[in-house]
């Protein structure tokens, strides 16, 4: 035996630590979050997300994944806004199109369609909630940092918390997922 091949031999051969994908992205969402940017007094750390015509920013903390959209199960007599349930990694969640809850025209189901998934944080604060949004684009982690505040919208529903303009013009919203989890329509599936 030559020398090189001795010593190759003698060396156990280790394997890369391997991590789950749910390890790896919730180690993610913690390092993107504690890199929030500070606005006033409070960080935040907000996915930019575009949803029935509008801009809107999302709670990174309580986001789960974001993910393709996959085959969903339909419920019965439900809301045209409630497409079903679906199992991410056997995890049960409810499929609600965002844009169609709020008033505007179904989300389409095309390259740029993704859902946000909620749930295994809490966001309804008493456990799991476990919701698939569907949303018709994520433009990734935004900032308020360099907006300026914009008037609430006359007739805004009370989950809009606040507003910003964008040096583009365009007017962002913050959606607070636990007033949207609390709201009686949002929490009644069944059409009546």
């Amino acid at each position: 035996m030559t020398p090189e091949v001795a010593s190759t031999a003698e060396k156990p051969l280790t394997k890369p630590k391997r991590t789950s994908l749910r390890s790896f992205q919730n180690e993610l969402a913690v390092r993107i979050a504690t890199r929030s940017v500070s606005v006033g007094e409070e960080e935040f750390s907000q996915l930019g997300v575009f949803v029935g015509g509008r801009h809107l920013l999302l709670d990174l903390r309580l986001i789960d994944e974001v993910l393709y959209p996959q085959a969903v199960t339909p419920i019965l007599l439900a809301h045209s806004w409630f497409l079903g349930l679906t199992n991410v990694r056997g995890d049960i969640y409810n499929v609600i199109d965002l844009a169609d809850f709020l008033g505007a025209p179904a989300s389409p189901n095309d390259s740029n369609t993704r859902w946000i998934l909620f749930g295994r944080s809490g966001i309804a604060g008493g456990g799991a909630l476990n919701v698939a949004f569907v949303v018709q684009q994520v433009f990734g982690l935004r900032s308020t940092k360099g907006f300026s505040a914009a008037d609430p919208r006359e007739g805004d529903l009370p989950w809009f918390e606040a507003e910003w303009t964008d040096p583009s013009g365009n007017v962002w919203s913050h959606l607070n997922l636990m007033e949207l989890a609390k709201d009686p329509i949002f929490q009644q599936i069944e059409r009546k």
